[in-house]
């Protein structure tokens, strides 16, 4: 069979995808692109963009759902999996359906961060969501056979690896006003405590030399400890390999679990994630991983788990022990593959 792959160029997930339906004998052709596609052009090209000087979104966008309609004619796929879709246009998707292929919508983050959607729900044949809560909604709404996929690692990037873990704690993530009020604690606990900490972000913005003075007034000791910038798939998982403590805190909009707990736990490190309660329908807290309430239990948590290794060592092999050829991508692919030839 022939499989058409969409989504966004975020994080290796679509290709990650990609690599899993292919060692199901898959032929697949992969088109990723950005979601915001102003990642694609300069700071002035933006501005001139935005205040109607030029039309370049509008155009380049054009210029996408003209490339995956032609490759959708060109390869003619039996199935076209859109992970997430958020530059696709009713057109694209029609055009798509035209030439017979399942259409199945694979949202990789919560349906409510990604409302716009919605406009175009009605024409999958197949979803697979992230938030548990969006399987009734869907299916009650539209129709539409739904199924929760609990988030999974790829075992080609997140592997275990013999390293010295010569930091202390590291997070990696987006900005949030929930993470950085915690990060912010963090870093004073950090400091004070003579603890290395290291986080990878877009913090502020480097084209306005004033935002990151505006965010060290703000967030205090929070601008030392970080790298300001995203980090390759790769790299973030030599980042975990290094680091004794790895926190996860999930953004405030979601239900479900996303995918940094179970790279953490993939590479055999520790994780330290914010307590939900989907985690404790797969995992055993305080034997797979470690949780926090609030920012004072997270800090006493950094603490006696740093205090005490043989403890975060075990749980940290136990973790990776359980969800290894669980929770990994090839083992989630093949589920939906399996639920996708059943349609």
């Amino acid at each position: 069979m022939k499989v058409l792959l969409l989504g966004p160029n975020y994080f290796n997930y679509v290709s990650s995808i990609a690599r899993a339906l292919k060692k199901l004998n898959v032929t697949v052709v992969t088109i990723q692109y950005y979601n915001d596609v102003y990642q694609e052009c300069n700071h002035l090209q933006k501005k001139l963009d935005q205040l109607g000087v030029t039309n370049w979104k509008a155009a380049r966008l054009r210029e996408w759902n003209e490339h995956i309609s032609k490759t959708a004619r060109d390869f003619k796929p039996d199935v076209c999996i859109v992970c997430n879709g958020m530059i696709l246009t009713t057109q694209t998707l029609q055009n798509i359906k035209q030439g017979n292929a399942e259409l199945v919508l694979w949202l990789l983050d919560g349906l409510r961060r990604n409302a716009v959607f919605e406009n175009n729900l009605k024409l999958y044949d197949q979803c697979f969501v992230y938030d548990q809560q969006d399987v009734a909604y869907v299916t009650q709404k539209y129709d539409i056979p739904c199924t929760h996929l609990v988030s999974s690692y790829d075992p080609a990037i997140y592997y275990p690896k013999q390293n010295n873990r010569d930091i202390d704690i590291c997070f990696i993530g987006k900005t949030t006003p929930k993470r950085l009020e915690i990060l912010k604690a963090v870093a004073e606990y950090a400091k004070a405590k003579n603890r290395s900490f290291v986080t990878y972000g877009n913090y502020w913005s480097t084209r306005h030399y004033w935002k990151k003075y505006l965010f060290k007034r703000r967030y205090g000791p929070l601008a030392s400890f970080v790298v300001n910038t995203m980090i390759s798939p790769e790299n973030l998982a030599d980042l975990y390999r290094r680091s004794k403590i790895c926190l996860n805190i999930h953004i405030a909009e979601h239900d479900g679990l996303n995918p940094r707990t179970f790279e953490i736990l993939g590479t055999r490190s520790f994780a330290l994630v914010d307590d939900k309660p989907e985690l404790s329908q797969h995992f055993e807290m305080g034997k797979h991983l470690a949780t926090y309430c609030n920012k004072n239990d997270l800090l006493e948590k950094i603490d006696y788990y740093l205090e005490n290794t043989d403890i975060r060592e075990k749980i940290m092999e136990d973790g990776y022990l359980y969800v290894r050829d669980k929770y990994d991508i090839n083992t989630t692919v093949n589920r939906v593959w399996n639920i996708i030839k059943a349609i």
